[in-house]
């Protein structure tokens, strides 16, 4: 600068003169569905599926439907009929599955997950009858009745909503992009809870090694 010039060197520089972002979507998956088989008491040997998606869960909201107990399984079921009764949904797959009832009556398009819900949510909420419906004469309401049923289960929905960090993959963003695994060696969705058992050695001594 001394002599009024200006030296510049771009030897081995990259000058950026546009940048455009075209993401390639392909690879990524938000829908997954894992398939596998469980095998009953009797040996006989059933399809389980676990459903994961990245969606956003609805909120919850009351509708119109009516409670029944199916007589042929015994599951605890709703459809629109001449004796509905405002349900309150107790959670958001519930709340699928109730949204899916009432769409169906008036015709209109129901949620992605109705058509799995319509056959998997009795299973998910399953109550074999009587009492456990709650006082006898009332209608067979599960907003406090109901039991998880996580021992013989077929199905289960999960979600990761939206409002996590993976939310701009989620099927409302780029569409359904689905993966499916089948594995046979998945024998069931929920590993059965194992109380913990400790065991004693009754050698007639007792913790500071003393007899007793």
């Amino acid at each position: 600068m001394g002599k009024g010039k200006s030296v510049y060197d771009f030897t081995n520089s990259d000058l950026v003169i546009s940048y455009s972002n075209n993401p390639d979507y392909g690879n990524i998956k938000n829908d997954f569905l894992v398939w596998g088989i469980r095998k009953t008491i009797s040996g006989q040997e059933l399809p389980i599926r676990y459903h994961l998606a990245i969606d956003k869960k609805p909120e919850l909201q009351t509708h119109n439907v009516e409670l029944y107990v199916d007589k042929e399984d015994g599951y605890l079921k709703a459809k629109k009929g001449t004796n509905t009764e405002e349900v309150k949904s107790t959670d958001w797959r519930t709340e699928l599955y109730l949204q899916g009832i009432e769409s169906e009556n008036l015709g209109y398009a129901y949620n992605d997950y109705y058509t799995e819900l319509m056959n998997e949510w009795p299973k998910l909420y399953a109550l074999k009858g009587g009492a456990d419906y709650g006082r006898e004469g009332d209608s067979p309401g599960f907003k406090d009745s109901v039991v998880y049923n996580s021992l013989d289960m077929d199905y289960f929905l999960d979600f990761i909503d939206t409002s996590s960090a993976l939310g701009e993959y989620s099927v409302s963003n780029i569409g359904r992009r689905t993966k499916v695994l089948v594995d046979n060696s998945i024998n069931c969705i929920f590993e059965p809870r194992v109380n913990d058992i400790v065991f004693i050695v009754n050698d007639g001594l007792d913790l500071e090694g003393r007899t007793y």
